[in-house]
């Protein structure tokens, strides 16, 4: 049973009002006259002192952050004050690969970092001090940054998890249907079972869904959560998919569709050989994303029923023609 659940979708510049769906449907509202447009405020700023590049990988409930300088691979937790009061570097034999840094990790318990890795979910003190570690969790070492933060504590339903991005689907075959049938976003852990549960596939609406390959990079989404709810946006596909976590299942709540036309590349029109099974296959040798492509990155769920989405929109195929003219 679905539950009437009203949403709003702040898009980098556009604050839109979507209407609940009903118990029999999940319905996709086209926009009306409901948007409010407004202008973002710097309202707060924290001063650090420090030579060399941070990034804010989490905030905890004291107040503390953690920053990350990666060219030196050196964590740092600094007060509201923008005072360092711990910082490590991890050892090589900690890490997945040498000179190789893992995914962004989150604070844990307010006094803990957990890392998300090869050889499982790593929880270390602030000295940089490993403290426990779970199983193993199937996966595929990413060379690269995902979008946003990638490893949230949640309660759900009296119970304890850990949730974070599945990449397990990276060493599959895209050219065949099994990769989008068994596609799962997210692993929920639960830290009391030590149990992993993948979850969330391919809603049938979804653009990957299309009979066409699909290139596997194109499919890691980002998410977001707040509360029970989860906020699902994968890189090419225009539409927002907001869920709420159960122990032993995810209820559909809303899908929210991007208010303006994204530009996709025609993708069919580029050069494609034929599979076995007549799927349409890119060559490999086509990059990821195209020049002008539209492409959703960070959705983040906010206080009163706001979801932000940073994205590009893209540019029609006449002005890439026009650029690609102009570069020849």
């Amino acid at each position: 049973m679905i539950k009437r659940h009203s949403l709003k979708l702040l898009i980098t510049f556009g604050l839109f009002l979507f209407f609940g769906c009903s118990s029999d449907e999940i319905e996709q509202k086209s926009l009306g006259s409901t948007s409010t447009f407004f202008s973002l405020q710097i309202v707060d700023s924290l001063q650090i002192d420090y030579l060399g590049e941070l990034d804010l990988l989490d905030q905890n409930e004291r107040g503390e952050y953690l920053l990350l300088d990666w060219q030196r691979d050196k964590y740092i937790i600094a007060n509201s004050e923008g005072d360092f009061l711990y910082s490590f570097i991890l050892n090589e034999g900690d890490k997945d690969y040498p000179g190789f840094s893992f995914e962004s990790p989150a604070f844990f318990k307010n006094d803990q970092i957990v890392f998300y890795t090869l050889k499982g979910l790593l929880f270390y003190d602030f000295n940089g001090n490993l403290l426990s570690k779970s199983e193993p969790i199937e996966n595929n070492l990413f060379f690269g940054r995902l979008v946003g933060k990638a490893i949230f504590e949640v309660e759900i339903e009296d119970d304890n998890y850990l949730v974070t991005i599945n990449l397990s689907f990276l060493r599959e075959d895209p050219n065949k249907q099994s990769f989008y049938d068994d596609f799962r976003a997210i692993n929920l852990y639960n830290l009391t079972s030590q149990e992993i549960q993948r979850v969330i596939p391919l809603h049938p609406s979804s653009s990957y869904l299309d009979g066409r390959y699909h290139e596997k990079m194109r499919l890691i989404n980002s998410f977001d959560i707040y509360g029970d709810k989860i906020a699902i946006a994968y890189p090419f596909d225009p539409q927002i998919y907001l869920y709420r976590l159960h122990k032993d299942s995810v209820e559909l709540l809303q899908i929210l569709p991007i208010w303006e036309e994204l530009k996709y590349i025609d993708r069919q029109k580029e050069r494609t050989k034929e599979t076995a099974n007549g799927r349409a296959v890119e060559d490999t040798s086509m990059p990821n994303q195209k020049a002008g492509e539209s492409q959703l990155g960070k959705v983040s769920l906010m206080e009163d029923d706001l979801v932000l989405v940073i994205y590009n929109p893209g540019l029609p195929e006449e002005l890439r023609e026009e650029i690609k003219i102009a570069v020849d």
